[in-house]
């Protein structure tokens, strides 16, 4: 092989060690404040998604969100307003429902019912976003999407009193089939990733 095409080559590989390498460590879950025995088998539980704090890489959403408006404005008027709208109406039509319905899924061992919004449940699960990564997708390296989440429990009859609060890191966006080129469709499988693994932990807590 010629000496520049081996080094092309190494480099790739290179980048591809340093970009996915983070994905070895898979999601992380802690409980850092309560316990999560003290919610019970065949209890409904509601979610409230709150972005207030998210963060998209290393900068502000509201930085990340000026940016891409500017620079899709750019190239065509209006394509900027475009993606706006998609970037935020994605999260109720495609990724809080995906959250739910693994969660739900997850918890159906524990007869949980888990649902959106407060009213009519027994739990509010409160699951704020706190960094959104959206990763990329070229012909040469990819990156999946990875999401935090903290995830606070706290009884209907009294939602100031925490009964179990979880860290959800590097909850990591790729399918079987490698990251999509969507990123839409990659950070909704983070979704996916955090509400499946955060289900497993309960699953076992709960009982």
């Amino acid at each position: 092989m010629p000496r520049n095409s081996l080094l092309t080559s190494f480099t790739v590989f290179f980048s591809l060690l340093v970009l996915t390498g983070s994905a070895w460590a898979g999601t992380k879950i802690k409980v850092v404040e309560g316990d999560l025995s003290l919610m019970s088998p065949g209890q409904s539980i509601g979610l409230v998604f709150d972005y207030s704090n998210m963060t998209v890489g290393k900068r502000s959403e509201a930085d990340y969100v000026a940016e891409k408006v500017a620079e899709k404005n750019e190239k065509e008027e209006g394509k900027g307003e475009e993606w706006k709208a998609a970037w935020e109406g994605n999260r109720e039509s495609r990724f809080h429902p995906k959250f739910v319905a693994l969660l739900s899924k997850g918890l159906g061992k524990r007869d949980m019912a888990v649902s959106l919004g407060s009213e009519g449940v027994d739990i509010i699960a409160t699951v704020e976003v706190t960094r959104t990564e959206p990763g990329f997708y070229s012909y040469v390296v990819n990156q999946p999407s990875y999401v935090d989440f903290v995830v606070t429990f706290a009884a209907a009859s009294a939602p100031d009193v925490v009964l179990a609060q979880v860290t959800v890191k590097n909850a990591e966006g790729e399918s079987p089939m490698g990251p999509s080129p969507d990123s839409a469709s990659r950070i909704q499988e983070s979704y996916a990733k955090g509400a499946k693994d955060l289900a497993k932990v309960m699953a076992k807590k709960i009982k």
